[in-house]
């Protein structure tokens, strides 16, 4: 839903100039993800919209090389020279954790994403600032391993909370982690808000089912799909001849999930 979000952004303003969209997927598999890209250039694409999985920029500076302008959507990639489109990561994290601990948490235990991807890593990072800003000891035990899956994150959060002296709340740093933290807690029969606090960045469908819902800093995914096609169209046109990196802003919405202790 997320990444579609993103599909109609673009589709919304390509269409104003004739162009179609052709939309892949490689379910987060890097090597499917070059496959794709090989494909697509073979097909002669105008242009690249791209939310990569690969930390290395070497394939789509290949694109770059041949003529096709690349823009990066969702997470930042060091190495390449063109526009990008990210989150405000560290300073979303940094209030979903700073908010924990205005309600008097100090156990708080983060169940991170690949931290090869930017977006992990910043959201680790403003965790850790937040941490470390109210003086909050940050225990290794409480920060679990780069994780990709639902499975993974289920794991983590078994681990943590299993230990003799468990958190008191957790942060999630995308909407799956969100959903194997949710399986590990209700098979170990513990309740949001009544025996941990949780938050989460992302957009959580689960949401729509679960009460309490959960706290979270919400991105608008079509917002930035429209900021895409508004970049492309100028560069399609020969209007544009820099790049950029563009940081948008999340909404933090409060639910029910955070106990004051």
């Amino acid at each position: 839903n997320f990444f579609m979000g993103i599909a109609k952004g673009l589709e919304y303003q390509l269409s104003e100039m004739g162009y179609s969209l052709v939309i892949a997927s490689s379910g987060g598999d890097i090597e499917r993800e070059q496959k794709l890209i090989d494909m697509l250039v073979a097909k002669k694409v105008d242009a690249l919209v791209a939310a990569t999985v690969d930390s290395e920029p070497d394939k789509l500076k290949g694109c770059i090389a041949q003529g096709i302008p690349v823009i990066l959507v969702d997470r930042l990639l060091n190495g390449i020279s063109t526009n990008q489109i990210s989150w405000n990561n560290f300073e979303s994290a940094y209030k979903l954790t700073e908010l924990l601990i205005k309600n008097g948490h100090k156990r708080i235990g983060i169940i991170n994403v690949h931290l090869s991807n930017s977006n992990g890593a910043e959201r680790l990072d403003g965790f850790r600032q937040a941490m470390e800003d109210y003086h909050i000891p940050l225990r290794k035990e409480f920060v679990s391993q780069a994780n990709f899956s639902e499975n993974q994150a289920y794991d983590s959060v078994l681990k943590m909370m299993r230990m003799p002296e468990r958190p008191t709340a957790l942060f999630c740093a995308n909407n799956v982690m969100v959903e194997g933290a949710l399986s590990a807690l209700q098979d170990l029969q513990l309740k949001v808000y009544e025996d941990i606090s949780m938050v989460a960045m992302g957009n959580l469908s689960c949401n729509k089912y679960i009460h309490p819902k959960i706290t979270c800093a919400v991105q608008d995914s079509f917002k930035m799909g429209v900021k895409a096609g508004d970049i492309l169209k100028d560069v399609l046109n020969g209007k544009q001849f820099y790049t950029a990196q563009i940081r948008m802003e999340t909404e933090l919405k409060e639910y029910g999930s955070i106990k004051k202790i």
